[in-house]
């Protein structure tokens, strides 16, 4: 006997994206650090750095992926369609440009790559951040933000300092 699906039961939902955009934003930093530690046993020091292993191969296939569903999401106004079709446009940049390529290519995957973050910071900051009629107080403390900014502590080494070389190491006994 065959099953039937009403047109509502084939849609997905913007819910139904947005984990899937969410699910693989958070995974492409766990699959690209736990693959690579098996491939260079260390972690690199940024994501783009692995386009250069077989890591590459996740690092495209999840940014085209989080590219098309950008690209293909549609928000509540004009403003979210321009920005995510934006981002969308600018994953595909970061997946496509090699950083170890040409220097033109070198900078288009730079620049992609700002470009795409500084609309994610968008998204999160100013887009996320609204609902009709009134928004929960979670949705008005911007949890991405303070995810970015826990980054820049680890990154800064404000948590989680790295062990100083045994040149840093002489260096500031030196300047004791």
């Amino acid at each position: 006997m065959r099953e039937t699906r009403t047109s509502s039961e084939l849609v997905v939902s913007y819910l139904t994206l947005r984990r899937v955009i969410g699910i693989l934003g958070v995974g492409l930093p766990f699959v690209l650090a736990i693959w690579g530690c098996f491939i260079q046993h260390e972690l690199l020091p940024t994501m783009s750095d692995y386009y250069a292993l077989r890591t590459r191969d996740a690092f495209v296939g999840f940014l085209f992926t989080i590219g098309w569903f950008l690209y293909t999401y549609h928000g509540y106004t004009t403003q979210d369609n321009y920005v995510s079709n934006a981002a969308g446009v600018l994953a595909l940049g970061v997946a496509v440009f090699p950083t170890g390529g040409t220097t033109f290519e070198h900078c288009l995957h730079l620049g992609s790559a700002a470009g795409l973050f500084l609309l994610l910071a968008y998204f999160s900051y100013f887009l996320f951040t609204k609902s009709d009629p009134t928004p929960t107080p979670q949705k008005l403390t911007p949890f991405a933000l303070w995810a970015f900014g826990f980054s820049w502590f680890v990154k800064g080494e404000t948590l989680w300092r790295d062990p100083p070389t045994p040149q840093t190491a002489a260096g500031a006994q030196s300047r004791r």
